[in-house]
């Protein structure tokens, strides 16, 4: 049978070869038509933005609300508001360090206590607590926090810090609950490292450290001058004019704001003045008044300070 059905295709190979070619082409166009009726799949491109990338906010020209021309330079290292007419500013290196008050109306120093000699100033911070009005400076390599009577700047006491800090940069306070679960003051306080430690101020226990990084997982070391804006604390770079906006529950930055322009604008000052300027001479001042929304920069021994408006910028 096998041997026939060969002959009989050798016979007509012809229409047999056409025959097949019929069949292969309804069952293409039926295959064709199946799959006309089903949806097809789109591959749509996702947007452009990257949830692991930094944004970068500039401060523009159009940010600056004031600009003031200082009647003396200082190395500054810390900025911080004791009332709505007051500036507290802190100044380092070894032998002119100093604790003193500027006046915001033109940013004069109104009154000025030199440091011990032996230490070399950092961040401050004005707290009030009951009837006691203090400032608490910390110093650099010295392992103490300086503790100045506000009302008249008269030393009150020194404090060891703990020395897991090693060294002291930046602080600032806030109210928030304690071990005890009731409303406590914490200092939040850096050394130059990635962590920012939260430290209790009666105590002066190391609650918790933070480690601080970026969204893409890079750490942030240099952490400096201190201060919380919209519940969140920025921290600037030392080496750079960069401020780290830093949640504190994660300590992940997704935002930096960039200084450049004010730096390079207080070296051109500086030029124009014939006082000393050089590269080094960083960002180093951030104060924050909640009430008119704006920051007060400043940088080491730069001529000029800075009313800045946030609205606009973060």
């Amino acid at each position: 049978m096998v041997q026939s059905l060969i002959a009989f295709i050798t016979q007509h190979k012809k229409f047999f070869i056409i025959g097949v070619g019929l069949l292969l082409a309804l069952y293409i166009n039926s295959d064709v038509l199946y799959m006309s009726q089903k949806p097809l799949k789109t591959h749509t491109t996702k947007p452009q933005t990257d949830p692991h990338k930094v944004n970068i906010i500039p401060i523009k020209e159009s940010n600056i609300v004031k600009t003031h021309i200082r009647e003396k330079l200082y190395y500054t290292q810390g900025l911080t508001f004791k009332d709505s007419n007051t500036l507290i500013e802190s100044a380092g290196l070894y032998g002119e360090s100093a604790i003193q008050y500027l006046d915001l109306k033109d940013f004069k120093v109104i009154k000025s206590q030199p440091m011990n000699p032996k230490y070399f100033g950092e961040g401050c911070e004005y707290v009030v607590n009951n009837d006691q009005r203090e400032i608490y400076q910390l110093t650099w390599r010295e392992g103490k926090v300086v503790v100045w009577n506000a009302d008249d700047l008269s030393l009150k006491r020194e404090i060891d810090f703990p020395q897991e800090l090693r060294e002291g940069w930046g602080i600032v306070k806030r109210i928030e609950k304690g071990e005890d679960g009731k409303d406590a003051l914490h200092f939040y306080i850096s050394n130059g490292s990635s962590f920012i430690y939260v430290v209790d101020a009666v105590t002066w226990k190391i609650l918790r450290k933070i480690s601080v990084q970026t969204v893409d997982g890079k750490s942030l070391k240099y952490l400096n001058e201190l201060e919380f804006i919209h519940g969140k604390l920025w921290a600037n770079m030392y080496y750079s004019n960069m401020a780290a906006v830093i949640d504190i529950q994660t300590g992940i930055v997704d935002t930096m704001v960039d200084f450049a322009l004010l730096k390079s604008l207080a070296s051109k000052k500086s030029k124009e003045l014939g006082t000393k300027w050089q590269q080094d001479y960083v960002l180093n001042g951030i104060a924050y008044d909640e009430p008119t929304d704006k920051l007060v920069i400043s940088g080491k021994y730069w001529p000029t300070i800075w009313e800045i408006e946030v609205k606009g910028v973060y």
